[in-house]
């Protein structure tokens, strides 16, 4: 990945929130990419499979 991440401010003071939050975004943007590079259907593939009808 060679772009620049940019976080949003984050809305803690202590050092120790801040970087739970951190992770926890961290780790969201982990699964993203997972779900993205792997098979397993979300929702979005599961519409566009299904046919469109003419109804």
């Amino acid at each position: 990945m060679k772009q620049v991440i940019d976080l949003r401010p984050v809305h803690h003071r202590l050092e120790e929130r801040i970087r739970a939050h951190v992770i926890l975004c961290w780790l969201a943007l982990l699964v993203i990419r997972i779900i993205e590079t792997t098979d397993i259907p979300t929702p979005k593939k599961i519409v566009e499979a299904i046919p469109a009808t003419d109804g």
